[in-house]
């Protein structure tokens, strides 16, 4: 199981190809504000994906994921994750 902290969306393709089904991707920075722009790629990804609250500016309203696949992760929830993946890769 491998944790994939993606930073911005340069790499999203290599990642979403990387993930196994019992990965996780986390977006973070960047990739985190752009997220509400990724609806239709996030149903394809066959792992969990979610966004890092924390990171994402005042006007990025938490509700535009309501509909999507996305959930929306916390810095206690991201020290879960890792601790429950084994691996994890960051994707700058």
């Amino acid at each position: 199981m491998t944790l994939h902290v993606l930073r911005s969306l340069n790499h999203l393709d290599a990642c979403v190809t990387t993930a196994r089904a019992d990965d996780f991707i986390l977006l973070v920075d960047q990739a985190a504000n752009n997220a509400h722009s990724m609806n239709a790629v996030v149903k394809e990804i066959g792992c969990g994906v979610g966004v890092l609250v924390d990171d994402l500016d005042e006007g990025t309203l938490t509700e535009q994921f309501a509909g999507m696949r996305i959930i929306q992760v916390s810095d206690d929830d991201w020290v879960t994750l890792t601790e429950r993946h084994s691996n994890q890769v960051s994707w700058s």
